[in-house]
């Protein structure tokens, strides 16, 4: 396994993204089953969530599509305005 020793601020902040994005996939997936917390309460994965993480899970879902649609549509861009710059080197 790497260790890193002095990771940087961004290094730190897309492990804590990437914590949140995977716990919010299993708390989606499983988020109408209970489970006992430490204070010996009894909630479901969605309000788990929502303890944790500070945020509704249907709202985390909603964002990160957003920004997956986001993404997915400057890629579309992206890949149109290299086929023109091709096209135009043709001419």
């Amino acid at each position: 396994t790497l260790k890193m020793l002095n990771p940087s601020k961004e290094q730190e902040e897309k492990w804590a993204e990437d914590r949140r994005y995977y716990f919010a996939r299993w708390c989606w997936v499983h988020q109408h089953e209970t489970v006992q917390c430490s204070d010996n309460k009894w909630r479901t994965w969605e309000q788990v969530f929502l303890r944790n993480e500070g945020m509704n899970l249907d709202t985390y879902a909603k964002m990160k599509q957003a920004e997956q649609k986001q993404r997915l549509h400057e890629e579309k861009n992206e890949t149109h305005s290299k086929q023109e710059e091709d096209q135009m080197t043709l001419l």
